[in-house]
């Protein structure tokens, strides 16, 4: 019993800490999944202000089917000026709310933000 009682709060973290982890790798294929729905998307549409709508609206509908997920953001930027061949840029950033506080960039927090970015050429 005494071994029990040393050895199952250390399986405990370590659950805890797979858990966590699981969480923030989903988060990560969640806002890339979304960056590259939304970039797909305003780079077929006609103009730059369709683009932002339309390309806002497919990251939503990605981030929105996620779990464990808050405070969705998705901006869609051309820094070149908007036409065919010229590059447009597709930043999402999500929050996620970890179960166990974990030791990220040198702070332990429960809070984690992701963010990726996607570069795409514009089609039409």
């Amino acid at each position: 019993m005494v071994e029990l009682a040393v050895v199952l709060p250390v399986l405990i973290i370590i659950l805890f800490g797979i858990v966590s982890f699981g969480q923030l790798y989903h988060a990560k294929i969640t806002a890339v999944s979304a960056a590259h729905a939304a970039a797909r998307k305003a780079a077929t549409s006609g103009s730059f202000a369709v683009a932002k709508t339309d390309g806002g609206a497919a990251a939503k509908t990605v981030l929105n089917n996620a779990i464990g997920i808050t405070n969705p953001k998705a901006t869609i930027s051309a820094p070149s000026g908007w036409g065919k061949g010229k590059l447009l840029t597709c930043k999402v950033s999500v929050d996620v709310n970890l179960i166990m506080p974990l030791p990220l960039n040198g702070s332990w927090g429960t809070k984690k933000t992701i963010t990726d970015t996607v570069v795409m050429r514009i089609e039409k």
